[in-house]
């Protein structure tokens, strides 16, 4: 028996809304410990805090007028921020600042790095012991919070040498870093003995900057870069092996927060898109940010709050509330697609997703390796959004095909006139 199934996705991208912005500058990070309290970070020492869930912000006193690029906060008392000095005529000195509260903020306390390293990426697993990444695969740890810093050890690859963008440890042992060197490649480190050995391998074209564990095998990294677009870095044996996955998604993927387990967001940075997935990493698509400005980062509290930041201090909050009470024109993709089939090799069943930027007359269709028409999966007319088709590999009279290589072929035609698209991909299945 043929099982189609046919479903436009909810437009989870509707639930965003525009926040009044706290200030013009640049906003690099945000860190929020639940859904009502957070800061954010930014340009020119740009330091904000909310108690109310972005309804206001406090202004918080950097003690520096550099850019932020970094906050964690351990707990509503205890925080770092980071910021960097470069060269110029009138600095006397370069390197990074790292700035510490114990007061939730209500004053910061700035120190230079003792030498010239370039970090971007700090975490805390206690007030005492943390660990910060930087240029060149320079990796450093504390014991006494912050008040000296030594070197972790690192293995010899080459890989090992290019910057590191963030750190997030899942657990006191085990840590990962991300990060790479744009045209060349994309790294992620791994430490399972609480960050004093690191091992670094290459993995990807483009540099990764979001991290997502999804269990205890299976971790998602995400990055990009200007010309080449979004790609997908993941492991599913717990970090042994790691693959690289192209997505096709123009933008610098600069984040990853998962809002359930499913699905899972990233800004894409100058595209002034940010890209999300309904199947846990396995599909992804983009779509513009409600204002088109471009998004730095992004974190969800839990599955009914989020927020983003970005431009000119963009704040965005994701809430389900909001198409309930205020009516809005939805997101639709910026582009027609058709994804990859999950899972794939596959049986019985798979899944097929495919999105459109228009309304389209669509025929979805899968034949053999000789090119012999097996099943019409659809073949109607089809509203832009995110879409879904399954195949249980049967014909069209419901029996049973071999195991092999089969291809399926999407062609949408616009019901506005327009030339049409085609695009078809390989799946194999196995009995």
């Amino acid at each position: 028996m043929l099982l189609t199934v046919v479903r436009a996705e909810s437009d989870p991208q509707d639930h965003w809304r525009v926040l009044p912005k706290p200030t013009t500058q640049n906003l690099n990070k945000t860190f929020f410990l639940d859904s009502l309290k957070g800061w954010v970070v930014g340009n020119k020492g740009t330091i904000r805090k909310t108690t109310n869930g972005g309804a206001s912000w406090q202004f918080q006193n950097a003690g520096i007028t550099n850019n932020l690029h970094e906050v964690f906060m351990l707990n509503d008392q205890f925080g770092w921020a980071l910021g960097l000095e470069f060269f110029s005529d009138t600095a006397s000195w370069y390197g990074t600042y790292i700035l510490k509260t114990t007061n939730g903020g209500i004053s910061w306390q700035p120190q230079q790095y003792p030498t010239n390293d370039f970090f971007y990426s700090l975490v805390y697993l206690d007030s005492l012991t943390g660990w910060m990444g930087g240029e060149y695969g320079v990796l450093v740890g504390t014991t006494n919070g912050g008040a000296t810093w030594f070197p972790a050890e690192i293995d010899s690859s080459i890989y090992s040498r290019w910057a590191i963008r963030r750190l997030k440890f899942f657990s006191r042992q085990y840590g990962i870093g991300v990060g790479g060197r744009i045209d060349l490649t994309g790294v992620v480190w791994q430490t399972t003995n609480g960050g004093q050995r690191w091992t670094a391998v290459g993995a990807g074209l483009e540099p990764l900057h979001g991290i997502h564990s999804v269990d205890s095998t299976r971790v998602i990294t995400v990055g990009g870069d200007y010309d080449y677009g979004s790609g997908l870095v993941e492991t599913t044996d717990g970090g042994s092996t790691w693959e690289y996955r192209y997505l096709g998604i123009w933008g610098e993927a600069r984040a990853l927060s998962f809002r359930t387990a499913y699905e899972g967001w990233a800004p894409l940075g100058f595209a002034g898109t940010f890209m999300v997935t309904l199947d846990t990493g396995r599909t992804w698509t983009d779509f513009f940010t409600p204002d088109t400005s471009a998004l730095y980062d992004l974190m969800f509290t839990d599955s009914l709050t989020g927020y983003a930041v970005g431009q000119s201090g963009t704040i965005l909050k994701y809430d389900p509330s909001v198409v309930a009470v205020r009516e809005r024109a939805p997101f639709v993709p910026t582009r027609t697609l058709l994804m990859q089939n999950y899972p794939n090799p596959f049986n019985p069943l798979t899944i097929i997703n495919y999105q459109l930027s228009m309304d389209n007359d669509v025929t979805l269709k899968i034949y053999d390796l000789l090119g012999r028409e097996v099943a019409t999966l659809v073949e109607q007319n089809v509203q832009a959004g995110v879409h879904q088709a399954q195949w249980d590999g049967t014909d069209e009279a419901g029996n049973l095909v071999g195991s092999g290589l089969y291809f399926y072929r999407l062609e949408a035609r616009p019901v506005n006139g327009g030339p049409p698209q085609m695009v078809v991909r390989k799946m194999m299945l196995l009995r």
